[in-house]
């Protein structure tokens, strides 16, 4: 119960803090600070990857593909900002919330793994293919920031697992882990603000609209994702196919969409951090 009020409470002060975004760079340290410790906890190696990870890829780009079509002849820009969050891969910071849930890390492990690679070498195809877009995207880049934020964290913390002493020390302190999650938060939120109200020249009622669209892509993801496991893992595949890459969609939108696709991640931010608030405070 505490620990959904602190997140709901972060979420608000950054809500009212837009100020604040211009530390919204630290997000991606905590993040791999944070990982360390979910990763210390687990023996990372090929048994981590299910079939599963399979099918919630496929759904992915499925569920992507077909909300880009279906809200194209309204307008473009929102299909694009439906699309590059609803295609998003799973977030890396799903392994916290499965952390935070007791779920399974190793299943999140493997489907951040599997989901992010994938998508990112078949973005360009689909940003072809599917978007029509003529700018060349750079998957090495992509690849590149993905693998830091994760390969780093996952390297040091089976280093870590060896040496049991160390590794006990360490987990002693992972606690702080929570006030890592807290803080980027608070700063994702801030950086959310910070767009809404000085960045963005959109009418209200257009951005109330692009929300409602968000929304629902939000709800068809964690839905779907929830009723992929029969087998006792409904949770796990709920966060493998609603939470997202925000961090990474934010980047295609930036980089290589129309302006308005970038409201896609910044609003899907908020709902995905909202709504798994509410899973915790049910499940505590």
């Amino acid at each position: 119960m505490r620990k959904t009020i602190y997140i709901l409470l972060v979420t608000l002060a950054g809500a009212f803090l837009p100020y604040f975004s211009a530390y919204s760079f630290l997000i991606r340290y905590f993040l791999m600070a944070m990982l360390f410790f979910s990763f210390l906890k687990i023996a990372i190696n090929f048994s981590i990857f299910e079939q599963k990870h399979l099918l919630v890829l496929a759904l992915n780009i499925a569920l992507g593909v077909a909300v880009y079509f279906l809200i194209l002849p309204l307008d473009v820009g929102m299909a694009q900002a439906a699309f590059v969050i609803t295609i998003a891969p799973t977030g890396i910071a799903s392994i916290i919330w499965a952390d935070l849930f007791k779920a399974d890390l190793r299943f999140l492990t493997g489907a951040i793994i599997v989901s992010n690679l994938a998508i990112i070498l078949s973005f360009p195809l689909l940003a072809t293919q599917v978007l029509q877009l003529s700018s060349q995207v750079s998957t090495w880049e992509m690849l590149k920031a993905i693998a830091f934020t994760i390969g780093v964290p996952m390297i040091l913390s089976q280093i870590v697992r060896n040496i049991p002493r160390l590794k006990s020390q360490i987990l002693q302190i992972s606690k702080v882990a929570f006030v890592f999650f807290l803080t980027n938060i608070f700063l994702a939120t801030a950086r959310v603000a910070q767009y809404l109200k000085y960045e963005t020249t959109l009418s209200w009622e257009l951005l109330l609209l692009i929300t409602v669209i968000i929304v629902l892509c939000a709800v068809i993801s964690f839905f779907v994702g929830s009723k992929l496991s029969p087998d006792g893992k409904r949770l796990e595949t709920e966060l493998a196919l609603g939470q997202k890459n925000t961090m990474l969609s934010i980047w295609l939108a930036s980089t290589y969409l129309l302006p308005t696709a970038l409201l896609g991640p910044m609003i899907y931010i908020l709902l995905q951090n909202i709504y798994n608030s509410w899973q915790l405070y049910k499940l505590r």
